[in-house]
């Protein structure tokens, strides 16, 4: 469990969606796990309760109390009970319907429509029932349905977004800023990896540096390795990649390294495929989509691979401003990160500087990081004081970003006891530069996505 949660921290600090976590707001949607009592509805990240009428699914349509169910969702309510004409306000948008009618008339911003809906209104114990989906379309809300949980699954991603920037307001502050597209860029970095399991043992040191080609960012890679796995070692390794089209492709002498030390068949057999002189590439959107990633989540990785350099909150919020159904993993991924972030966010400082640029300062230790996990997982008191014997943590980070040029350095130490340790130091560098160079993109390269999807899903399992 410890070695878990340790591993956790690594994972949740470079791809901060995919966190563990168990905070206030995750802790909320789970609830309705395991419980199917009743109907729930989840609106974003919270549980709606019903003191008196519950939800009811009729002929596969979940109705709930109208008033409750538009004042849940933000929306002031007016009721004219001389005409039965209900108006309902949220935001730029207006809903207007009367009892027992089938027909929703919306104005958006000035813009009307009608929309008619296909199950009727009921009366339960006096109360007037609508079909829920069609009261949170009509506002421009993503509605699913969860029949494992019985919930009905509504995002407001607007409002959502909204409240995190409000609990949040260094990250937000970061995420808001536009992103500068500079012409020529540098990164260099330097990690070493060791980790003990049981009777494998795993040690790899890298160094490197990320070049920028041109105007879109397109990113070529040169890194070098050294390291072992069990009885097997690689000494003075290369891979050489570059970013285009959605696709990664690359060059590297690891997997043949590695064969010519190791008894394992099944690196010996990669070998045979995975040549050193030859250029591969992996299609991400197809290769995500296998692994059966969140779409949300392929389209965040879709944009930054495509050197989109908007604003990264949009980015974000487009992610998740989809057309068609959501669902609670939907959800709890959005939750999982606000928490995470929300934690964080005590201990960065973005601050505004001349030119439109910002300065980011960002420091966390051992006991900060404790502090994280004890809010945002079920850890036992048990595991939280091993951990604070064994377990180490450091993060240190610096930016200054402006319009004309941008700097930044950062250093990550973590550690478990003596079985797991990461030490990684990258620092970078980007200014405007007038000079275009086309990238190298290698012609011919061998598509080796479905071997890549087929190895991870046979080592998952």
């Amino acid at each position: 469990m410890k070695k878990i949660i340790a591993a956790a921290v690594v994972a949740s600090m470079v791809v901060p969606c995919f966190s563990v976590s168990a905070a206030e707001r995750v802790k909320e949607v789970s609830s309705v796990y395991g419980d199917k009592s009743e109907i729930h509805i989840v609106y974003n990240d919270k549980v709606v309760k019903y003191d008196d009428v519950k939800p009811v699914n009729t002929d596969g349509r979940v109705m709930i109390p109208f008033r409750a169910a538009l004042e849940n969702m933000g929306a002031s309510v007016d009721y004219d009970d001389s005409s039965r004409l209900v108006t309902a306000k949220k935001g730029d948008t207006t809903i207007k319907f009367t009892l027992m009618d089938d027909t929703i008339y919306v104005d958006n911003n000035g813009s009307e429509s009608t929309v008619k809906m296909d199950t009727p209104m009921i009366i339960v114990d006096d109360r007037t029932l609508v079909p829920i989906r069609f009261m949170s379309n009509a506002f421009g809300m993503q509605v699913g349905w969860d029949g494992n949980t019985e919930t009905v699954v509504i995002l407001d991603a607007d409002d959502y977004f909204n409240e995190f920037e409000n609990s949040a307001p260094n990250i937000s502050k970061l995420l808001n800023k536009e992103t500068p597209k500079y012409n020529k860029e540098y990164t260099a970095f330097d990690v070493s990896f060791d980790l003990n399991n049981g009777n494998s043992k795993y040690s790899v040191a890298a160094n490197g540096s990320i070049d920028g080609k041109n105007k879109d960012n397109v990113a070529g890679a040169d890194v070098k390795f050294n390291g072992s796995l069990n009885e097997s070692n690689v000494n003075d390794a290369t891979l050489n990649a570059v970013v285009a089209d959605d696709k990664v492709y690359f060059k590297t002498d690891v997997i043949e390294k590695l064969a010519q030390s190791s008894d394992n068949a099944k690196i010996k057999a990669l070998a045979l495929i995975v040549k050193s002189d030859v250029w591969y590439s992996i299609d991400l959107n197809k290769a995500l989509t296998s692994l059966g990633v969140p779409t949300a989540t392929i389209n965040i990785v879709d944009s930054a691979v495509g050197g989109n350099t908007a604003k990264a909150m949009d980015t974000l919020k487009s992610a998740y401003q989809t057309e068609g159904d959501t669902d609670i993993d939907t959800i709890i991924s959005l939750a999982s990160m606000f928490d995470m972030y929300e934690q964080m966010d005590k201990y960065i400082t973005v601050t505004e500087t001349e030119n439109g640029g910002y300065s980011l300062k960002m420091n966390i230790k051992s006991e900060d990081m404790l502090n994280i996990l004890k809010n945002i997982s079920n850890i036992s008191d048990s595991d939280y004081n091993q951990l604070k014997n064994d377990f180490k943590f450091n993060v240190s980070a610096n930016s200054e970003t402006d319009a004309t040029k941008s700097t930044s350095d950062a250093n990550i130490e973590v550690g478990y006891a003596d079985d797991m340790s990461l030490k990684m130091t990258v620092s970078s560098n980007a200014e405007k530069d007038d000079t275009i160079v086309t990238p190298e993109i290698p012609t011919g390269a061998a598509d080796i996505t479905d071997l890549f999807v087929s190895t991870i899903k046979t080592k998952n399992n």
